[in-house]
């Protein structure tokens, strides 16, 4: 099922091998690729203005509405400010360029994304890993650096290939007072916390020491990705990270469409409360077993079948039940492969019984 081939009918289902079938994967979590209003406000903005001006923000492709995106940002997840990024990737990556002369160290959660795990090798310091969401080891890293260090503490905030969050106050609690938290919330910014603002929201944290990187192509359905922080951090990234400073001013439509996805998403709370709803309902369906990792607080679930013949016996019971399966390889997954099920806030609870009653049955029987 690795890179199947597929065409999308509506938010929820998708045409594969000639049949309609349920689609419960992805990452449009709100729903907000397909909404009209964002997808006017690029169609508007495309035949309204040049597409972009042909050079970086930093020499002369600076534009009005790339800060008037930036603040309402800034305000959406009240921070001090925020740096826009051309993807999701580059985000932390950026931040780990700018912070080369801020740190001594770095500590990096064994289970990080790519991105991170690449953005940190860019600092040039010594990079250390530590396991996977385990405060105490974390701590036992920081007593074992240089009493001045200024340490830099590295990891995802919400899981994006199972559910789960990463325990960010425990981290924060570990952190030296001179260093810095990078958090990447890719798939936590719309989904997650109060009003989907987040993990630093959903712990309830304010620390100017938090650093939060999120991607504009999940939950928002457009594209980008963004650095959240204080004025000082921000202002490093406009500075310092190559990856902002070397960049191509991005596509003024998507800017559009990226203000109409904030609007949307400040004025329908209700997309977030369905969206967590459904988290909540699958989690609470499925049954306990070793194969399945999920949390009700997010809006992902894994699960990790023991063998191939489990693995094909669900991917048959899912086309029976006419419902997508997204059997993936992924980098920080197992290479055997696995299942990766995301609900919407567009999924119906009857669509979401019927997946877990799918996903149930397959497992007991195989």
């Amino acid at each position: 099922m690795l890179n199947a081939l597929f065409e999308f009918l509506d938010p929820t289902h998708v045409r594969f091998a000639g049949r309609r079938l349920l689609y419960v994967a992805g990452c449009n979590y709100l729903g907000l690729a397909w909404h009209s209003t964002v997808r006017r406000a690029l169609v508007r903005a495309a035949k309204d203005s040049m597409l972009q001006p042909g050079a970086s923000r930093a020499t002369t492709g600076e534009q009005t509405c790339y800060r008037q995106f930036e603040k309402r940002l800034a305000r959406v997840f009240s921070v001090e400010d925020t740096a826009y990024v051309t993807s999701g990737y580059l985000a932390p990556i950026a931040v780990c360029q700018s912070l080369r002369e801020g740190i001594t160290h770095v500590l990096l959660d064994d289970h990080a994304h790519p991105c991170v795990a690449d953005g940190v090798v860019l600092t040039g310091k010594k990079v250390s890993r530590f396991p996977h969401a385990d405060p105490n080891a974390l701590r036992a890293a920081v007593r074992c650096l240089p009493r001045n260090a200024r340490p830099l503490v590295a990891c995802d905030g919400t899981y994006g290939i199972r559910g789960g969050v990463t325990p960010l106050d425990a981290y924060l609690d570990a952190l030296p007072r001179r260093g810095y938290l990078l958090v990447d919330d890719a798939h936590g910014a719309g989904t997650v916390g109060p009003r989907g603002r987040g993990i630093v929201k959903l712990f309830g944290l304010r620390d100017l020491r938090i650093i939060q990187t999120i991607s504009l192509a999940k939950a928002f359905g457009v594209s980008g990705g963004a650095v959240l922080g204080s004025l000082e951090r921000v202002g490093a990234i406009r500075e310092k990270a190559a990856g902002f400073i070397g960049t191509t001013s991005p596509l003024r439509p998507v800017i559009a469409a990226l203000e109409a996805s904030l609007r949307v998403f400040q004025t329908q709370p209700k997309l977030v409360a369905r969206l967590q709803s459904n988290a909540t309902l699958l989690n609470q369906l499925l049954p306990k077993r070793a194969e399945i990792i999920g949390d009700p607080r997010t809006p992902v679930v894994g699960v990790f079948p023991t063998s191939r013949v489990q693995a094909e016996a669900l991917r048959t019971a899912l086309h029976r039940a006419k419902i997508f399966p997204p059997f993936i390889r992924y980098l920080t997954g197992p290479g055997t492969g696995f299942f990766r099920f995301a609900v919407s806030a567009l999924h119906t609870p009857a669509e979401i019984r019927l997946l877990a009653r799918t996903i149930a049955a397959s497992l007991e029987n195989s």
